[in-house]
């Protein structure tokens, strides 16, 4: 299972380099460019309390 992070696969991160990233990513957020991804919810089994 690849993990993404708005869009982004951490594999592609750690092999563009995480400094080139967060420093793309600090550009966006000071130019109100950033845009995240949506909010992915997961329902998930409750059990109740005994």
């Amino acid at each position: 299972m690849v993990e993404l992070v708005d869009g982004v696969a951490v594999d592609a991160v750690a092999a563009s380099g995480v400094d080139a990233f967060l420093q793309d990513l600090a550009e966006q957020l000071r130019t109100y460019t950033y845009r995240p991804s949506a909010l992915r919810r997961v329902k998930t089994a409750t059990t109740p309390a005994s």
